[in-house]
């Protein structure tokens, strides 16, 4: 630690390759993706449901995100979500990762995701809400976005904000139409000729639909912070994209997300005069009080991740 690399011999500010794989699931998803960082592996996919909108927000949908950490993605993890209480004992030193971790990763992507983008016309969220709206004061879009964990080796916070982005890119609203149901009322349903389309038909699909539009790109990165003396907190070392064994040992962890504008460049020069919106600095417990100078390089690396990421993302179809 102290000559800046870890056992693996990766520098403390570099990540692990990323890759990230939409459309993975074509059947039963409106829109889908894989993400591996590492060994970590995460599935999202979204699903589609029609409702009735909220009366303050009449011409809005809704979204929710499921995230599942159950015993396939490690063993640290029961069919709860939770890390036993015996296996839990690791982290007791601090208390970023609470026993219900994946409610707080869950809260922590909606509260970004929904939050003002200074990089919106409208001055709006990043996913703006009222593009799920159907019809107003009738019927407006609810999507689910449901995270599966395949296999636990640290910063699932990254990799279950990126798949939660790459599904919503991925995702067509399909078509719909006005039924009559056998009381004759009418309701909403989706367009037989979409409903019985094969799946070798995907792209006309998605010509006929309408395709999720983010607002900016948001790129997430995560921190764990190291102290390297119990007497000396101020001095931490910061641990770029951490593996599972190195979370055993962090004394705490930070997480920032920084959006960038919707662009058809395809290079993200860290040179350039792209306009930076800080979405969300998020540092759940631990004992290290970070330095505005350390969140301030973090959101500088945060850049350098976007070089790799942002033109993958934006060319999700």
């Amino acid at each position: 630690m102290k000559a800046n690399t870890r056992p693996s011999s990766r520098p403390l500010h570099a990540t692990r390759p990323t890759t990230i794989l939409p459309s993975t699931i074509t059947r039963n998803t409106a829109g889908s993706a894989l993400i591996r960082i590492g060994e970590t592996r995460v599935l999202a996919g979204t699903t589609l449901y029609i409702g009735k909108p909220s009366p303050n927000h009449p011409n809005c949908g809704d979204i929710s995100i499921q995230l599942d950490m159950g015993p396939i993605c490690g063993p640290k993890y029961n069919s709860s979500n939770r890390i036993p209480s015996l296996e839990y004992k690791w982290n007791a030193s601090h208390k970023q990762q609470g026993l219900d971790k994946h409610k707080a990763i869950e809260s922590w992507i909606t509260r970004t995701l929904l939050h003002p983008s200074r990089h919106s016309k409208t001055k709006g969220s990043i996913l703006d809400l009222e593009q799920l709206g159907i019809e107003e004061h009738k019927s407006a879009w609810r999507i689910v976005v449901s995270i599966m964990v395949l296999n636990y080796d640290g910063n699932i916070e990254d990799a279950a904000f990126l798949a939660a982005v790459a599904a919503l890119k991925d995702t067509v609203l399909p078509p719909v139409k006005t039924v009559r149901d056998v009381n004759g009322n009418e309701i909403l349903a989706l367009d037989s000729d979409f409903q019985d389309m094969e799946l070798t038909a995907l792209k006309e699909v998605k010509m006929r639909g309408k395709q999720i539009q983010l607002d900016c790109i948001p790129i997430p990165l995560t921190v764990g912070l190291f102290i390297m003396n119990d007497d000396e907190k101020e001095n931490y070392k910061i641990l770029v994209d951490p593996t599972g064994q190195e979370e055993e040992v962090l004394d705490g962890i930070m997480s920032i997300v920084v959006g960038f504008p919707v662009t058809e460049e395809a290079n993200y020069d860290l040179s350039s005069n792209h306009e930076i919106n800080i979405l969300s600095v998020n540092k759940p417990g631990g004992k290290v009080v970070v330095t505005p100078k350390d969140i301030a390089a973090c959101m500088h690396l945060c850049q350098g991740r976007a070089q790799e990421l942002v033109p993958v993302i934006t060319q999700i179809e």
